[in-house]
């Protein structure tokens, strides 16, 4: 696993889902909900990270993110940490 992340966030948005399915997205919703999505669950013809991130929507109140940020592989697990923490890249919101 590469110790940096494999570019910056202009780089990041415009590449392919599918050339970054070993990355996890963590999602933050206004309504104080966080999710963290891997991206090898995307479907392959997702498209962009940036063309996911448009049309990314809260479960809960149907509202865009708040914030996304991109995991390292690892960094993140459905529950919880599963791996020592990695590298994160601000895609929206946060400390770009």
């Amino acid at each position: 696993m590469p110790d940096q992340p494999p570019g910056d966030r202009g780089v990041l948005l415009a590449c392919s889902v599918r050339s970054l399915r070993r990355y996890w997205l963590e999602v933050r919703c206004g309504c104080i909900r966080e999710t963290r999505i891997p991206l090898r669950m995307m479907p392959t013809a997702a498209g962009t990270l940036a063309d996911v991130l448009i049309q990314l929507r809260c479960r809960q109140c149907g509202e865009a993110p708040a914030s996304v940020a991109l995991l390292q592989d690892g960094a993140a697990g459905m529950h919880g940490m599963i791996g020592p923490p990695g590298w994160r890249v601000m895609l929206v919101g946060g400390d770009r």
